[in-house]
């Protein structure tokens, strides 16, 4: 592979990216709810709420909000869930293991071309 289409794909991976994460980010802003309200309960204290808000950093723009969340990754911090409030970092750590297993396994599945739906080819009585 030329050293110019390494560069290439490489430019096209960063902006699919980038996209990914807007996306994604725009969908959960949008999405009707509030998480703060979610995590406390309809009847909280409206001093904590205005707390966790400011915690969270919910109080600020989506635009701020965006690039804060784009900083804080290239530092690696992936922040907290807003439904547990749980360090996502943990909970990729705890979910990897079996992510791993089950690529493992779909490889290995078609690897060895096996067919999960071996038994449509058998006749049902």
């Amino acid at each position: 592979m030329t050293r110019r289409k390494l560069l290439g794909r490489t430019i096209r991976a960063i902006v699919v990216t980038f996209w990914v994460m807007f996306i994604s980010f725009a969908l959960i802003r949008i999405t009707p709810g509030d998480p703060v309200a979610t995590r406390l309960g309809a009847e909280a204290d409206p001093a904590r709420v205005a707390s966790l808000r400011a915690e969270l950093g919910l109080d600020k723009d989506p635009f701020t909000q965006f690039v804060i969340n784009l900083y804080n990754l290239t530092k690696g911090d992936l922040g907290t869930s807003l439904v547990t409030g749980v360090e996502v970092s943990q909970i990729v750590k705890v979910s990897f293991p079996v992510t791993l297993s089950y690529i493992a396994l779909s490889f290995l599945g078609a690897f060895f071309d096996i067919d999960p739906n071996w038994n449509h080819h058998r006749l049902v009585e």
